[in-house]
């Protein structure tokens, strides 16, 4: 498992197939992971579990890269420490745009901080891992229109240049309401490079046809 994010009361789950050398998006009878599940198995990011898998190719590029359907009834926990037992990790790239090929556009630029997407029905990875240098990374509030703020990462991406990046990770999520922004700018700052689990949204109403690139979780 290298990531759980969420969607609404729902949750998306990652994880790297070590068998067949490639990122998959495991969804139990094609769905999202529903909240009782996760907590039955308790799910997190580093979990060890096997499925079985019931086919592909049910969606449309880019997520038809990894999206895999799987029995709900066949998932069970192996370990709940992939990363701390095994060396082994999915491929890293070097930078956002290596992952996606070049793919990505700008949706909008603002203090030189953009928020970038890959077009719906492009051929490329929806999920991928990013080997970065931790001072490149900081962690920002943004509210719009009295709205509560939302999480947000910027990850430099050239001089002077970020990427601005909502960040769905569960677990950074939960550090920040437990513990301020502060605590988790700190907490990056401890190491000297991470591995960042970059994935896309899904297109919605009100971005149609735009799957915007989100941080789904870190690996330290």
């Amino acid at each position: 498992m290298t990531e759980v994010t969420e969607i609404g009361n729902s949750f998306c789950v990652a994880a790297w197939d070590p068998q067949r050398k490639t990122m998959i998006r495991p969804m139990p009878n094609q769905n999202y992971w529903a909240a009782e599940l996760v907590q039955k198995i308790n799910l997190a990011q580093g979990t060890e579990f096997t499925c079985t898998y019931l086919g592909k190719d049910w969606r449309s590029h880019p997520h038809r890269t990894e999206d895999t359907n799987v029995d709900p009834s066949s998932i069970a926990v192996v370990s709940q420490n992939f990363w701390v037992n095994h060396k082994e990790r999915p491929q890293e790239h070097s930078s956002i745009n290596q992952l996606f090929g070049g793919k990505e556009k700008i949706q909008s630029t603002w203090s030189r901080a953009r928020k970038i997407f890959v077009p719906e029905n492009t051929v490329c990875p929806s999920l991928g891992g990013v080997r970065v240098s931790a001072r490149t990374v900081k962690f920002v509030e943004e509210s719009f229109n009295g709205a509560p703020p939302k999480l947000r990462a910027h990850v430099g991406a050239g001089l002077l240049i970020k990427d601005n990046l909502s960040v769905t990770c569960v677990k950074l999520r939960k550090e920040w309401a437990s513990s301020g922004l502060d605590a988790l700018n700190k907490l990056i700052r401890d190491t000297d490079s991470l591995h960042l689990r970059v994935g896309l949204a899904r297109p919605f109403d009100g971005m149609p046809q735009k799957c915007s690139v989100q941080l789904n979780g870190i690996i330290f």
